[in-house]
């Protein structure tokens, strides 16, 4: 089973029509069930540490080869 990663998808409160994406991997292999029970604690970790943007939606997913780690 591959690592998962939560993806988050975050615009700037200042500016919404500003958004990016941001990934977060799991250390340890886990399913998109888990993950999806776990996110929360690091969504709100992640809003605390960064109050200038506004969290849009999330997902739970395995990555593509192309944004695997090495």
């Amino acid at each position: 089973m591959p690592i998962i990663q939560l993806v988050v998808a975050v615009c700037l409160n200042t500016n919404p029509s500003v958004c990016s994406e941001e990934r977060f991997s799991f250390l340890e292999q886990t399913t998109p069930q888990s993950c999806t029970m776990r996110a929360m604690p690091y969504l709100a970790q992640w809003a605390g540490e960064h109050p200038q943007y506004k969290i849009k939606s999330w997902k739970c997913s395995y990555p593509k080869a192309d944004e695997q780690d090495a």
